[in-house]
């Protein structure tokens, strides 16, 4: 979980809006800047926002055996 002082360092670097909550300023990042984030950032804020991983969904059960 990102502290909110991680949070505004990101804030910083991406030059938004320094006010909200916590949870408000990670949906704003991601919402607005999820193209420039590194994998790093993005996992961080993924993790905070409850993002489902997009491998998991991709994947799909093995049909049965006839």
């Amino acid at each position: 979980m990102p502290t909110i002082s991680e949070l505004q360092t990101l804030i910083k670097k991406y030059n938004l809006a320094k006010s909200g909550t916590k949870l408000e300023l990670a949906k704003r990042i991601y919402s607005l800047r999820s193209i420039y984030l590194t994998v790093k950032e993005k996992k961080m804020l993924e993790e905070l926002l409850h993002i489902p991983d997009k491998k998991k969904d991709k994947r799909t059960r093995k049909r049965r055996p006839n």
